[in-house]
């Protein structure tokens, strides 16, 4: 057993006729009707989706023993980007900057696609780093690959998306990852993605929550001043009350350690890597506080992409010269 989601458990299996392959079955657990309802829910988005950097759907068995309905998917042997992520700064020391790169690129696409290659467009609404999966690129010859092929994954709660119907589809996504609370109140957009993207990024590259520190909040929150001490003591940042209000906010990644932790709320678990300008600037359109404002997948795709190709090819150059 891999784990137990929100939506479901995942189990790896070996492949019966390939040697050496294997393969993730999501399922319901027992009991649980809202878990089969959210994998209903996948596998009628998922059976008509098709790209590279989306999570491959193998098939599904709406009469799966022992707790159908079920969901194959291709195994990605590098985990989730919080698995990534350690693995990396254990081998590597930190997350290489044509890492960002190339996740940036990656899931730009796949955004892309969702909003706007379909017949009807669909907001991912869950981005996260538990959402995104890696594995490794053909053209990789590394043990831990610094430039995989990053796949987003879990459509449960992916929602159609237009304009005039806004207000009808609420959020339902994680709020660590999400746009600011006002934001979530009006109802989820493509918009509710790229910020997530921005999020997730964040995450890989400084390895910490993209949220405002509980200590920070509390001095801020008029909710909290005016409790007593005791009550105080007793709130757990944990409570969905104060997951829904605690804000996730931009980081920068172009600035040093000391610059962080006296400017941006940082705590640090060891020393940040300082990333280039080029990476922080885009980086910044997809945390913009105004969603009219922030970039959108498709202009991504369109400028980002090209810029990240070029970038991940002056990095991996530079690396080997060295």
């Amino acid at each position: 057993k891999i784990g137990e989601g929100s939506d479901g458990a995942i189990e790896k299996f070996k492949h019966r006729r390939i040697k050496g392959k294997f393969i993730v079955v999501k399922m319901p657990v027992e009991g649980k009707d809202s878990y089969r309802k959210a994998i209903q829910d996948e596998i009628r988005v998922m059976k008509n989706l098709q790209h590279p950097n989306i999570v491959h759907l193998l098939g599904y068995d709406e009469h799966w023993i022992p707790y159908g309905p079920a969901l194959f998917y291709e195994f990605c042997q590098y985990g989730d980007i919080f698995t990534y992520h350690t693995r990396l700064v254990e081998t590597y020391g930190s997350v290489p900057e044509e890492t960002l790169w190339k996740f940036f690129a990656d899931v730009s696409k796949a955004l892309n696609y969702l909003h706007n290659e379909l017949n009807i467009a669909l907001i991912h609404g869950d981005m996260k780093p538990e959402n995104v999966l890696i594995v490794k690129s053909s053209d990789c010859f590394e043990v831990l690959p610094r430039t995989p092929l990053f796949k987003i994954a879990d459509l449960a709660r992916a929602v159609p998306y237009s304009p005039e119907y806004r207000q009808w589809t609420k959020f339902n996504g994680t709020p660590e990852y999400a746009p600011p609370p006002a934001e979530r109140r009006l109802g989820v957009t493509p918009a509710f993605d790229t910020w997530g993207l921005g999020a997730t990024l964040q995450q890989l590259a400084l390895g910490v929550m993209p949220i405002l520190r509980w200590e920070t909040f509390v001095k801020h929150c008029p909710e909290l001043q005016r409790m007593e001490p005791a009550k105080l003591a007793e709130q757990d940042p944990q409570q969905q009350h104060w997951r829904d209000i605690i804000p996730c906010v931009y980081r920068p990644l172009n600035v040093t350690t000391e610059q962080l932790k006296q400017n941006w709320d940082w705590s640090p678990r060891r020393k940040a890597t300082q990333y280039s300008n080029a990476l922080n600037r885009w980086y910044s359109m997809c945390m913009e506080a105004d969603p009219d404002q922030r970039i959108t997948a498709a202009e991504l795709v369109k400028r980002l992409v090209p810029v990240a190709e070029r970038q991940i090819s002056v990095l991996v150059a530079k690396r080997k010269r060295e």
